[in-house]
């Protein structure tokens, strides 16, 4: 029995829960089937729109399938549903990716200024931000 096969008898079981439906959406954006993915990751949303991480897994999943605009409309969506920043980091990351570089870091600077804390999630959706002189600039700006 592979993961999705446990993850489909426990929601059988256990009735709708969002991480189940979460979980099953990672399992087959993992075997490479992006249609169930963004399927079952779309149940996880409908069952618990303020869980900003099923958010900005779609999104993930459809950037990694060069659906940026796509993304972009998850991402639209998640930050009317869900307070915090934690969805801006994600569609900042989705707009350097697009090449978006000036929207980016106007709401770079946004997110910064509301919640600073929350900046190293910038870097583990875009990693390579870090050898960025502009976004590292701006964050050194806001410890100063």
């Amino acid at each position: 029995m592979n993961a999705i096969q446990y993850f489909e008898k426990a929601i059988e079981v256990e009735g709708e829960q969002e991480e189940y439906y979460a979980a099953l959406g990672e399992a087959y954006f993992n075997m490479g089937n992006t249609e169930m993915a963004v399927e079952h990751l779309e149940e996880a949303i409908a069952l618990n729109e303020l869980e900003a991480r099923y958010w900005i897994l779609l999104a993930t999943f459809l950037m990694e399938k060069d659906q940026a605009e796509a993304a972009m409309d998850v991402l639209e969506a998640g930050m009317e549903a869900v307070p915090g920043t934690e969805i801006l980091y994600c569609r900042i990351a989705c707009l350097f990716a697009i090449g978006q570089r000036n929207a980016a870091l106007y709401w770079l600077g946004e997110a910064l200024q509301e919640d600073f804390g929350m900046y190293p999630s910038l870097f583990e959706l875009m990693p390579d931000l870090q050898a960025d002189p502009e976004v590292m600039a701006m964050i050194k700006n806001f410890v100063l």
